[in-house]
């Protein structure tokens, strides 16, 4: 059963581990986090379908938002899409690491491998 850290009338936020795709088919995994989550909570809550609002990858774990309708799915993924000065929801991520960093190491931008 997924843990869930915050449920609403209109969002569920969910702790996603690592090593779990948000999707199934991806690098031929039959299941994804989404799929399972759907058949784990649907049966639970009458007439609510999950509509994932943004992404984690794979190796990611962290607090995975999900809407229970499609028009609080748009909502929440324009939120997410906006930039600059209309930023009103952002991610931030954590990286633990068993070595202390170089003087230079502290800020990563752009894509991640």
């Amino acid at each position: 059963m997924p843990r869930i850290v915050l449920e609403t009338e209109r969002i569920l936020v969910l702790n996603k581990h690592a090593n779990w795709s948000l999707n199934a088919n991806q690098l031929g995994i039959r299941d994804g986090y989404y799929e399972h989550v759907r058949t784990a909570l649907l049966d639970q809550r009458p007439g609510v379908d999950l509509y994932p609002c943004h992404r984690l990858d794979r190796l990611t774990s962290g607090c995975l938002l999900l809407a229970k309708d499609a028009t609080t799915a748009r909502h929440m993924g324009d939120l997410f899409a906006s930039k600059g000065a209309e930023e009103r929801v952002s991610k931030t991520y954590v990286a633990l690491s068993s070595r202390k960093p170089k003087k230079k190491m502290g800020r990563v931008v752009g894509d991640m491998d």
